[in-house]
């Protein structure tokens, strides 16, 4: 385990073995090996072990002041010796299961920066829940803005690493962690349809589309997202549809001289995803934000995406920690309201299974 420390303490930990078959309570950090010749040194059972810069950092800024988190990591958590071949391939092997298995898996992006507080923000500003007929939270951040926003965060090198996508799409809750701040949403196929609505909603908006910086790729978070959204509906027993949404979004930057036409000019493709009839005819009388209001609110009713409720997305913030951590949760603020401007570190126990 990671026992208790400050910024600046050796980061302390004791391996504890389990069996996946006792359901062991845990959560696993998805992360960037980096460079492995960039080494630190933490106590292991205390005696000094090396580990990446990358994952030092990791635990560094999941570590709690006052009590114990549990983690599985693997370069802790698997002999890394080159003596330990049919280990490391026998663990290998388990790794989906581990991270089905965790309570929850921290995607861990990097170290934080000046402008990670913000981008945080601006990241949480489209996902958040908002009632019909309100302004989306994004629409009060100037785009330029926003697209410096998301650039910061989807290009982390997290995106780019192939085993990172085995393991966020198998969670059951995603926690997405810059530095001391992080987003997090439960992988149930309620909250991933509504998120995903959310999102490409926004960036096919007049508001933010017609901007001359809003050219941002959201396809490496929305990879993730719609991946974990299939295996959700499986578990549901639930056949997944494209929908309208899904055809104006991928086609956004076509070309057309009348902007309600990115709206118009797809309504022949799919009728919709759940058989229903879509209560939406082309009409240039109305302005193109109308039409995006009217297009987005039908796909919402047909394909009966629900809104997600707030507290699913969280800061990093005290009453993130799970009840098990001593924390007693409070609500948590409304965009708009100020973050919480400092990070409680999580203590981590390395999780190991032999069975």
């Amino acid at each position: 385990m990671i026992y208790p420390g400050n910024p600046g303490d050796t980061i302390s930990t004791s391996l504890v073995t389990s069996h996946l078959s006792d359901s062991p309570s845990f959560e696993a950090i998805s992360y960037v090996w980096g460079n492995y010749s960039d080494r630190a040194q933490i106590l292991v059972d205390g005696q000094l072990y090396c580990i990446s810069k990358s994952l030092h950092d990791a635990l560094h800024d999941l570590r709690h002041p006052d009590s114990v988190r549990t983690f599985w990591a693997d370069q802790v958590c698997i002999d890394q010796s080159a003596e330990s071949m049919a280990e490391r391939s026998d663990q290998v092997g388990k790794m989906g299961q581990i991270y089905k298995t965790a309570s929850n898996v921290v995607v861990y992006l990097g170290r934080g920066t000046e402008h990670t507080e913000t981008d945080m923000q601006h990241l949480q500003s489209f996902i958040q829940p908002y009632a019909r007929g309100e302004e989306a939270p994004w629409s009060h951040i100037p785009i330029p803005d926003l697209g410096r926003s998301i650039n910061n965060i989807l290009t982390s090198p997290w995106f780019e690493r192939m085993w990172t996508v085995q393991e966020a799409v198998l969670a059951k809750k995603t926690t997405l962690q810059c530095g001391n701040y992080q987003v997090q949403w439960t992988c149930d196929l309620r909250t991933l349809r509504a998120l995903v609505f959310r999102i490409k909603s926004a960036v096919i908006s007049p508001v933010y589309h017609l901007h001359g910086t809003a050219k941002v790729d959201w396809t490496p978070l929305l990879y993730i997202l719609e991946s974990q959204m299939r295996q959700a509906a499986r578990k549901e027993g639930v056949v997944l549809q494209r929908n309208l949404l899904d055809v104006a979004f991928d086609y956004r930057y076509r070309k057309c001289v009348q902007p309600r036409d990115r709206y118009f000019a797809v309504l022949g493709i799919i009728e919709d995803d759940r058989g229903g009839s879509m209560c939406f005819e082309p009409d240039y009388s109305i302005s193109v934000e109308e039409v995006h209001r009217q297009f987005t609110a039908e796909i919402q009713r047909i394909s009966e995406i629900e809104d997600a409720p707030l507290e699913e997305f969280r800061a990093v913030d005290p009453s993130s920690l799970p009840k098990c951590l001593g924390v007693d949760p409070s609500p948590f603020p409304r965009l708009g309201e100020p973050w919480i401007g400092s990070f409680t570190p999580i203590c981590t126990s390395a999780l190991n299974d032999t069975g």
